[in-house]
């Protein structure tokens, strides 16, 4: 698995970006690929599995990217006690992408599931 290669499927589905935004999104896959590859299990062959892990990368890459350029539209605005709603410009698609990369994840991950203090 490539930061090349996750950038390549970002960029395919966010579009047309500046170069500033390039620049950013090549470090969102960077850091996207350290977060798929430390949720891996230890007896995954990442070489086998690369294709469904450049996709999750590149899905948790772009929704990294949207959340950190989002700064909400305003919904409502009332001036008496003055107060001021905001909703997500990307209508839920970040935390779409996000759950799709958790999902095609989750048969090689250790997962977040646990049992804390629980006393049989």
């Amino acid at each position: 698995m490539d930061v090349n290669e996750i950038f390549a499927c970002a960029a395919g589905l966010l579009g047309e970006l500046t170069e500033v935004e390039q620049t950013a999104l090549k470090q969102y896959c960077a850091a996207a690929m350290a977060q798929c590859r430390a949720r891996l299990r230890g007896d995954v062959d990442e070489a086998g599995a690369a294709s469904i892990l450049e996709q999750a990368c590149a899905m948790l890459a772009v929704g990294m990217f949207l959340d950190a350029g989002e700064t909400g539209e305003i919904q409502s605005f009332t001036a008496g006690k003055l107060s001021v709603t905001t909703r997500s410009g990307s209508g839920g698609r970040t935390a779409r992408l996000k759950s799709c990369a958790e999902s095609l994840l989750a048969p090689y991950s250790t997962g977040d599931f646990a049992f804390l203090g629980v006393r049989g």
